[in-house]
């Protein structure tokens, strides 16, 4: 695709697709904008369905690398070359997709693979590969 221009169909502006807009709107977002808060987050969500892992998120860094895993929700067209990026939301690692009220949805299901994921992010991390 080439250069996007300004407000084309689809666009808002020249950097980002509609739908990128409205994921950003849902919380979801790129690794590069997750932060302390976001690690912190997921903390609490280990601490409330996968305590039994002992894993502790020290750093951003680790996070991303667990995002990068298991928390992708969607990708969207961005940038004015319209590249392909990835979004991800915490509801990925239970393998939900919508991140509208996705707490609400969480199951037994959802939550047995939060914790098999967890459990193999604590053992990355114990082995020194997280």
């Amino acid at each position: 695709m080439g250069k996007v221009q300004y407000n084309q169909k689809g666009y808002v502006g020249t950097s980002m697709s509609v739908r990128a807009t409205r994921a950003y709107e849902a919380g979801e977002k790129p690794l590069s904008k997750f932060t302390a808060a976001d690690k912190n987050a997921l903390n609490e969500l280990i601490q409330k369905y996968a305590p039994e892992t002992g894993l502790v998120i020290q750093n951003v860094p680790q996070l991303k690398t667990i995002m990068r895993k298991w928390g992708a929700t969607s990708y969207h067209p961005t940038g004015k070359y319209a590249a392909t990026t990835e979004f991800y939301h915490l509801c990925g690692l239970f393998d939900l997709s919508d991140p509208d009220q996705w707490e609400e949805d969480v199951t037994d299901e959802n939550i047995r693979i939060f914790t098999i994921r967890m459990n193999a992010a604590a053992r990355l991390m114990a082995a020194g590969e997280l």
